[in-house]
């Protein structure tokens, strides 16, 4: 009786020896092994194809750990953002909350917005631990496109807190409260920079682990669903 071989590429199981490509992933089986292997292969589209095995899963548990933390941070952040963007308008003084960028509100919903992606990146680290998680992959890449959307927004809030500082040292209506005012501004500046530090982390992290949670860097389309 003749040992069934499989793909080296997708390790699906080869029906047929003759066969000269793989039916599942199209790949040349001129290289067919005994049995399959445990390290995640790779489409030539790019597409990575994940099973779940023990060193999927305990990649999986490493990508959550880190991406717990970087939502811990977001959570917390973008909560400061929000309560000193309330600070800021409950000191300010009515005419220098008409001057622009001052009256855009920015730590309020770029605290928001950084405060979602937290939210649910903190709902991927208690979703189940499987590759065919669907209800995993989608708030994963929901949390990226919110991650995405908050690293733009946190650099703008970061440039307008400093425009608004400079707006209040150059304005004598800003005197009046000058030192709350100006001291606030320099916290949101702060926060700001944590906020865009973070989100760009995650963007780092998507790069590099994000695969194992559903990312697949396809770089063109696929004719074959995987």
């Amino acid at each position: 009786m003749q040992s069934q071989s499989y793909c080296g590429f997708c390790n699906a199981p080869i029906s047929d020896p003759s066969l000269k490509v793989c039916s599942r992933c199209a790949q040349p089986v001129s290289q067919p092994v005994s049995q399959p292997t445990s390290q995640p292969c790779q489409r030539s589209c790019g597409t990575v194809i994940l099973e779940d095995t023990a060193e999927t899963k305990e990649k999986m548990d490493q990508a959550l750990s880190a991406l717990l933390k970087i939502v811990l941070v977001q959570m917390t952040i973008g909560s400061l953002s929000i309560v000193a963007g309330v600070l800021l308008l409950i000191f300010a003084a009515p005419n220098y909350l008409k001057k622009f960028p001052n009256s855009s509100g920015a730590p309020i919903w770029v605290g928001f917005n950084v405060l979602v992606a937290g939210v649910l990146g903190f709902l991927c680290t208690r979703a189940e631990r499987s590759v065919n998680n669907r209800k995993l992959r989608g708030r994963f890449h929901s949390w990226y496109i919110m991650t995405n959307i908050s690293t733009t927004f946190s650099a703008m809030s970061l440039a307008w807190a400093c425009w608004g500082m400079a707006v209040c040292l150059g304005d004598p209506i800003c005197n009046v409260l000058k030192k709350d005012l100006i001291g606030i501004q320099a916290v949101t500046i702060g926060i700001s920079l944590i906020m865009w530090i973070t989100c760009s982390a995650g963007l780092g992290f998507y790069c590099r682990l994000g695969r194992y949670l559903g990312a697949r860097g396809c770089r063109r389309s696929c004719s074959r669903d995987v």
